[in-house]
């Protein structure tokens, strides 16, 4: 994940997993590895591990053409302070494999999970 996006994570650093963060800036980041690159981040991960790219929308663009699979959580929502989207999707180069959509209830917006494979 991106630094901006660590620092919108309410708790911290998500627990129960590996938790890297680029950054060229922050030198250390609680329950963290920082490195400085995607590059230097890949190198730093096994090619037994998976890795999953949990923003930001820099890190999303930069990261969509090595993806081999896509899981997408959809909000039905847009709100007024959002300024960073995913890229659009590709419709020749994505397959959708899975969605189960969700509707919207009480104080709650309608919501997807959408899986895609690379074809």
């Amino acid at each position: 994940m991106g630094r901006r996006t660590f620092e919108s994570l309410p708790g911290g650093a998500l627990p129960n997993r590996r938790n890297i963060v680029l950054s060229r800036t922050q030198p250390s980041l609680s329950d963290c590895e920082i490195f400085p690159s995607l590059e230097h981040a890949l190198e730093g991960c096994s090619h037994e591990e998976d890795v999953f790219i949990i923003g930001g929308a820099t890190l999303y663009a930069e990261t969509l053409p090595q993806a081999h699979r896509l899981y997408i959580t959809q909000i039905d929502d847009m709100p007024a302070q959002a300024d960073a989207f995913f890229p659009l999707i590709p419709a020749d180069e994505w397959k959708k494999v899975h969605e189960e959509r969700y509707a919207p209830s009480e104080n709650i917006p309608g919501y997807a999970f959408i899986d895609y494979i690379k074809v």
